[in-house]
């Protein structure tokens, strides 16, 4: 038996806006959580099948980096080279479909339905806002069953949301050209919050909270974090009150030590380790009072 490097395609990653470097902490986060997915998307297509990513070139202008994606194989002489090409570029494609799904759900909200085509190997998928998308099979399974790859490609969006220089991601094959995934700055917020899917290990907290504003979000959104002071700890939620937002918040200063009662929602998820639940996320559902911080109030004790 022999083992060696079979035939790959070449991806370009391509982040633009006041770049010719980046932060190597964005490109690291970003670059290590894509081989998360592909890996995932592998094992999905064939877990016989592992890949191999090597950065082949950086290109000048926007930073332009060119992975090299191979399949190692087992089998050696006789692999089939064409069959072993055909798989890398079913998983770079179902990878790129993942990012495109979770720019949905961040753009329309939680899944609310999936049901089965007339294509056995898609699934329709109808979300809160009552959007329907079709994807591919392969790609909703690691949806649903591996959140660490969706964990992944969150903290990637949250990376790039911070750097302010990165103004588009976007992925496309260099043999073709075609594109496999873009988003836009003003899209890394969506795709960063997008729901994950919630199994019988997630479950919801709801309650009556008074958070104290550290960090405040002066744009008109839900998709942002607010930096908030709870219970002696340190927490970022969005606030989904679109009455808040549209309503309250351009009438109202806000700053460090603003205090806010809101109804917060708290996703926990069950700790096999632990044997309990700990706190994964914060929403606020509602804000229902607003005050100034006290004269005599301190931030942290």
């Amino acid at each position: 038996m022999f083992r060696r490097i079979m035939e790959g395609e070449a991806i370009s990653f391509k982040f633009e806006g006041q770049v010719e470097e980046v932060d190597i902490n964005t490109f690291t986060h970003v670059m290590m959580n894509y081989a998360k997915v592909v890996e995932a998307a592998a094992k999905e297509v064939d877990e016989n099948s592992p890949m191999r990513i090597n950065v082949r070139a950086v290109k000048p202008g926007c930073l332009n980096v060119v992975l090299g994606i191979v399949q190692n194989s087992i089998g050696g002489l006789f692999a089939d080279p064409v069959t072993t090409r055909d798989t890398v570029v079913a998983v770079i494609t179902i990878a790129g479909a993942l990012y495109g799904f979770k720019k949905h759900l961040g753009k329309n909200g939680k899944i609310a339905k999936a049901q089965p085509t007339n294509n056995a190997q898609q699934i329709e998928i109808t979300t809160d806002n009552g959007s329907t998308t079709i994807i591919d099979n392969h790609v909703y399974n690691i949806y649903i069953n591996n959140p660490e790859v969706d964990k992944a490609i969150n903290a990637s969006f949250d990376t790039l949301e911070n750097d302010e220089r990165i103004e588009s991601l976007s992925m496309s094959k260099v043999s073709s050209g075609e594109k496999l995934f873009t988003a836009n700055r003003d899209e890394f917020a969506e795709i960063a919050n997008s729901p994950s899917f919630e199994g019988s290990n997630i479950r919801h907290v709801i309650s009556n909270e008074r958070l104290i504003v550290i960090k405040p979000v002066l744009e008109k959104t839900s998709r942002k974090k607010w930096e908030f002071l709870w219970n002696n700890i340190s927490i970022k939620a969005a606030i989904l009150d679109s009455s808040f937002i549209d309503n309250t918040l351009a009438k109202q200063a806000f700053g460090i030590g603003t205090v806010m009662d809101v109804e917060l929602d708290i996703t926990q998820e069950f700790s096999e380790d632990l044997q309990a639940f700990t706190n994964k996320k914060y929403e606020i559902k509602e804000v229902i009072d607003v005050t100034k911080k006290p004269e005599n109030q301190r931030l942290f004790n």
